[in-house]
């Protein structure tokens, strides 16, 4: 698959995924922060692959730098509303309506490349390129998101780490209490 249609393919996730938070009724508060979780991952991958990989080698065309530089600009944008949602809690009067800034403001983005970036790319570059570029990023993205698989396990495995010690506490309490009947027990004898 050419990096554009790898590309493309991404902008159409992420847009079917905020269209799966517009559709949370209500207080779905796990739902959104899992949702948001979901968007917040593919983003940052599909930002760090095109900063990394698909925008140096568009810049190499002198006619897309100021496009680049653009999208690059858009990008940290979008990094600091992810930031601040991650401040917020679901249930926050805000919450709602920074999602939608954010969503606005990818689908600007998304436009933009798939309108005029991308359409310049396929001029500029050879269909081998494109086709190249599609493998490389396909597979650092697939390298980013199975460092957030691990990244998830981890946590899964300090909460159990977590839970263990809330064991060995109340083992210890226990062990206290014990102690402390037995002395009673040997102080009335």
């Amino acid at each position: 698959m050419d990096v554009i249609q790898l590309l493309k393919k991404d902008h159409k996730m992420v847009k079917e995924m905020f269209k799966g938070f517009e559709n949370l009724k209500g207080r779905a508060v796990q739902k959104k922060l899992d949702l948001i979780t979901q968007i917040k991952h593919a983003l940052t991958a599909h930002a760090q692959v095109e900063e990394e990989l698909v925008y140096p080698a568009f810049k190499e065309n002198r006619s897309m730098k100021e496009q680049v530089n653009e999208a690059v600009e858009e990008h940290h944008v979008t990094k600091m509303l992810l930031a601040e949602l991650e401040e917020l809690q679901p249930d926050d009067e805000h919450f709602d309506a920074k999602v939608k800034v954010l969503c606005e403001y990818l689908m600007h983005h998304v436009k933009e490349e798939e309108k005029e970036m991308f359409p310049e790319a396929q001029k500029r570059l050879s269909a081998k390129r494109l086709a190249t570029l599609g493998e490389e990023v396909e597979a650092r993205k697939n390298e980013l998101m199975e460092g957030d698989e691990e990244e998830g396990e981890n946590l899964r495995d300090d909460d159990g780490d977590m839970e263990d010690m809330q064991d060995m506490e109340e083992d210890e309490d226990s062990k206290v209490e014990i102690g402390k009947g037995s002395r009673s027990r040997q102080h009335a004898a």
